[in-house]
Order: C-alpha cells, then structure tokens, then sequence
C-alpha cells in the first residue's frame, strides 16, 4: 500500500473526542527520574497525552535498560505549527518535483508532512519523533537523518545500509512494546490513539482528536468535524 491509499484509509477512521489532559514531558521525566534527551528549538512542545507520555516514559525505561537513550525530536504541535510546516514541506517538494501538478504535489507533501488533521498526531499530542543514541556517541545509523523527505525514509526500506535496518528494528521494537505504532513512511514516528495507530491495529476509531492547547490554563480546544477530513 502506498501513502496516498493509506492516507484514503486513515481518512475512514472516525474521530472520538477525548479531553484526556496534555502534560510535561519535562517535569513528568523528572518527577520520575527518567532518562530521555528533548531536543530544544523555538518550537519545541514538550507535552503529550497523559496517558502517551506514560508510555513514552516506559519506552524510555527500555531502551535505557538495553544501552541506548531516547532522543525526542517532537511531541504536541500546535495546528498553526502544523500548518506552518505543512506548507513548508510544499514548498519543498515544489522544488524538488517541479513537473508535478499541485494535486499530486500535495499529496506527497502529506505523506511526510500531515496537511489534513486527522492524519496530524502531533496536534492530537498523540505522536512523538523519536531517535536512538548511546552515552557519549553520535546518533546510531537510521539509514537517513530525522525528517527526510525520501522513499529511504520508509521504516522497512531495503535501499539502506544493514547497520541501518538493524536499528530501525531495534527503534521498533523498543516502541512497539510500550504500546505505540510506527507510521510506516517514516522510521522515527510512532503514535498512539490516532488514525494512523486505529488502523494499523484494526480500531474502527481513535482515541485522541487534533486539539489548540492553551498552556497557561491547560484548556484543550477541539476542531470542528468538517475541519478534520480537509487540506488547511
């Protein structure tokens, strides 16, 4: 199946509403003495689901465990954030298929980059990126670096190096059995209670919705339907 037929099947999973709080990952880690290295940018959320960020802080338990650390590149995004990298990555894309109509174009851009908010995780803070390293070394080999925009990005990829494979599998493992779901168009993303996660297992619905977040009162803002099936 390729993306466009799997984003079609995402695009069937029905929407539950769920008010199950965001919260920090920074002081949930700490309050738990877990190691984990959040990756700090200008647009960096460190917050999940409640009930994700458990997971996560278990994910983390295990690779600890097997010698590695978790590397957090993303967790909740705002929908302006999402936006705002949705057309970013068209631009992108633009460039680097300058014969393609802007249809197929974005559609492309959305394999890599959700535009319709019910295939966008992060805005559910459902989603986190997540790569692996090990004490005073450079990230492991994961065949390409976090965010690339290329087939090679596939989780199962053959196209590269078998150290790569290796620890693609070793990601997986570690995520799987904490409960979370690879989207399999890119090796570092995996989720829990989106469309993408529902599918995969065979739930008829999700358990989180894209939301806004205001973070000084923690309140949570849901879309409207009609707004969660489209292109921004």
């Amino acid at each position: 199946m390729d993306f466009n037929e799997f984003d079609k099947a995402l695009l069937q999973i029905d929407i539950q509403i769920s008010d199950e709080p965001l919260v920090s990952l920074k002081k949930f880690f700490l309050d738990h003495d877990i190691e984990i290295d959040l990756v700090e940018n200008t647009k960096s959320h460190h917050y999940l689901r409640a009930y994700v960020a458990e997971r996560l802080g278990d994910a983390s338990v295990l690779a600890n465990k097997l010698g590695y650390t978790l590397r957090l590149f993303s967790a909740f995004r705002t929908i302006d954030q999402q936006r705002e990298l949705f057309y970013s990555r068209f631009i992108e894309m633009k460039q680097l298929h300058p014969d393609k109509e802007k249809r197929e174009l974005l559609y492309l851009t959305n394999a890599y980059t959700a535009g319709v908010p019910i295939l966008a995780a992060h805005t559910a803070g459902a989603a986190v990126d997540v790569e692996l390293f090990k004490s005073g070394e450079s990230a492991l080999d994961f065949g390409t670096s976090y965010g690339t925009a290329t087939s090679q990005s596939n989780t199962l990829c053959e196209q590269i190096s078998q150290s790569g494979r290796a620890n693609r599998q070793i990601l997986v493992n570690i995520m799987e059995k904490n409960g979370f779901t690879n989207y399999p168009f890119e090796w570092w993303h995996f989720s829990i209670g989106d469309a993408c996660a529902a599918f995969i297992t065979g739930c008829k619905h999700t358990i989180y919705d894209p939301v806004n977040f205001d973070f000084n009162t923690g309140e949570l803002f849901h879309m409207k339907n009609k707004q969660l099936k489209s292109f921004f």
